[in-house]
Order: C-alpha cells, then structure tokens, then sequence
C-alpha cells in the first residue's frame, strides 16, 4: 500500500526536507534538522546515534548498499520507555536492479554500553516501504524477548541500604534478602522521587516468581503490606 509512503513523504515536505531547493536554503535546513535530532534524547543516547545503528539494521536485513541521507532524520522519543525511538529515514538501494528510493521505519533501544555497539540496541519491528509502488518489507528484531529478560545492573546503596539492582523492560527493580519495613524503605523512596521509570522492591527471591511488595511511581510511594500510599514531596 501506498498510504504508509505517503504519510511519510508528507512528514518530509512539512519539514522542507523534500525537493529541490537553493543551496542557501539546503543548508539551512540540514543545519536545522542537524540541531532538532541531535536535541532528542532519552535513556543517555539522542535520534541521531539512534538512526545511525537503525541504518545498520537496515543494511544486515535488506541490502547492504542502502544509501541514506544521513541530515533527513525523523522521529521521536518513546515517553514511556528512555532509551527508546522511532526514526524514519529515506535511503536507496539497487537491491532489485535498478536504484529506487526507500523509506524506513524501526522503533529501537539502547540497552546501556557503547552506543557504537550494535549489541548494545535491539528492535522491534523494521518496516521498509517503496517510495514508488508502496511495496512493503517487513522485519522483527528481539527487542520484545529481550524486554522481557531481566538485566542484572549490579549493586547501589541508596539511604546506607545495599540493593540489587535489576532492570526489567521499563521498570528498575531493587531488591534485598529480606522485605524491608515500612520507615526504612520510605527514605530510600524519597531518594527516588520523580523517576521517569518505575521503580519496584522485591526480595530476593522473589523476583522470577513473586509480586512487588513495594513501589515507587512519580512522586508515589505505595507499601502493599500496610496498604499504604504516600505522597513524596
């Protein structure tokens, strides 16, 4: 379907970043578009490192003559989850004959390392379109499997109280060998207040198989076994 290329290219013509245009102009506008990705960030890491492993990405699944224009970059950070995007980005290829133009889309995250190392983002779902004939290529990363891994991030003291430290799709887990009372655990709340991401207590052993037994949402902090719920200022 053409849709999906179309609604593209309309992204790219509001922005000006499509047809012929003076040279003055052009370099406005790539200086421009330079500064706008280069502003989004999220998670330690902006749009432009984003679609820069997104092209390799592109390359490994469908052709590795893929040319970008590498200033015209789209896309957005996903809120709900730092270190996430979704980038657009036209290329061509001569991957069936001739060279014909392309637009991709990928929502991909950076899972913490070197940003240069692939290994450090993965994707869900890239979508390649034919500028032309709106022929479709449609590929899945691991990102949803890899979401879903629990990442071992080591230990951190908050408030002199040595947590382990987890991190589970958008969520950061600490967790202790034993549950921690109710006055204890609140300061180490009010360390946490106002994180983007929520933050989840559990024991130990419980961290597979069992339920959170408090949490921190906002500026939120919820104690299930007392059910209580306080607001942190």
């Amino acid at each position: 379907m053409k849709k999906f290329a179309i609604l593209l290219f309309v992204i790219f013509l509001m922005t000006g970043c499509v047809g012929s245009s003076e040279s003055n102009t052009t370099n406005s506008t790539e200086n421009q578009s330079t500064a706008l990705t280069s502003e989004i960030e999220s998670g330690g890491v902006n749009l432009t490192q984003a679609s820069i492993i997104a092209q390799e990405f592109v390359k490994e699944n469908f052709a590795s003559d893929c040319d970008f224009e590498d200033i015209d970059i789209r896309g957005e950070a996903i809120e709900t989850t730092p270190g996430r995007f979704k980038v657009l980005q036209k290329f061509t290829s001569k991957k069936f004959g001739s060279e014909q133009e392309y637009v991709y889309k990928i929502f991909i995250h950076y899972y913490g390392g070197e940003w240069e190392d692939k290994n450090s983002w993965d994707y869900g779902q890239l979508t390649i379109e034919n500028a032309s004939t709106g022929e479709q290529y449609v590929y899945n990363g691991s990102m949803k499997q890899r979401d879903s891994m629990p990442i071992d991030a080591g230990t951190k003291n908050i408030a002199g109280i040595d947590f382990k430290e987890t991190h589970k799709k958008s969520v950061i887990i600490y967790s202790t060998p034993e549950q921690l009372p109710y006055e204890k655990l609140k300061l180490v709340a009010q360390e946490l207040k106002g994180s983007e991401q929520t933050i989840m207590f559990y024991v130990d052993s419980e961290i597979e198989t069992g339920e959170e037994y408090a949490s921190v949402i906002g500026n939120n902090f919820f104690y299930h076994p007392l059910n209580k719920i306080d607001s942190l200022k």
